[in-house]
């Protein structure tokens, strides 16, 4: 590990109910894992209660990941628990990414259910999400249902694919 960091915020509530508020500020950083940052900085606030604003911005300069290429990236978070959206985008020298997640946090079961709205990849391998597909996230792992991908030269349909502790399960045509 090496680099530096450093983090300011504020934790309230109850563990059931939390609310909290920081800000990041990363270096240099490079870990074991083979991720490598030159900068990383951003800064979230989550009020208590599913109808709590939630807000956030993250972005990450000079990523690097193993012996993949070096990416910018940029993360942001509105709405409210139960309902909010996240913008996901990463951009290198050969490719251009971006994402919208659409949905929200069910605190009763633990989960985050919603929409994959869009996905496209531009480069080498162009791709994009024809129409929104259900999403769903818990401790257990992670569900993309009925999803429809265009591809440079056809299209892919995804009747599922899960993550979980049995391992990567995928159906489509």
């Amino acid at each position: 590990y090496s680099g530096q960091a450093n983090m300011s915020g504020t934790v309230t509530g109850t563990f059931e109910n939390l609310a909290l508020q920081f800000k990041l500020l990363a270096k240099k950083i490079n870990l074991p894992s083979g991720l490598k940052v030159d900068k990383l900085e951003g800064q979230a606030s989550m009020m208590a209660d599913e109808s709590g604003q939630v807000n956030g911005e993250f972005t990450a300069k000079n990523l690097k990941y193993g012996k993949h290429p070096v990416m910018d990236g940029k993360l942001t978070l509105q709405g409210t628990r139960a309902k909010h959206q996240l913008n996901l985008t990463a951009q290198g020298k050969e490719f251009k990414f971006a994402s919208t997640l659409q949905g929200g946090l069910i605190v009763a079961t633990n989960r985050w259910q919603g929409l994959l709205q869009n996905l496209t990849l531009e480069g080498g391998i162009p791709i994009k999400l024809a129409a929104p597909a259900p999403l769903l996230f818990d401790t257990k792992g992670a569900t993309l249902e009925q999803a429809h991908v265009q591809l440079n030269k056809g299209n892919v349909f995804i009747d599922l694919i899960k993550f979980d502790s049995n391992g990567f399960a995928s159906t489509g045509h």
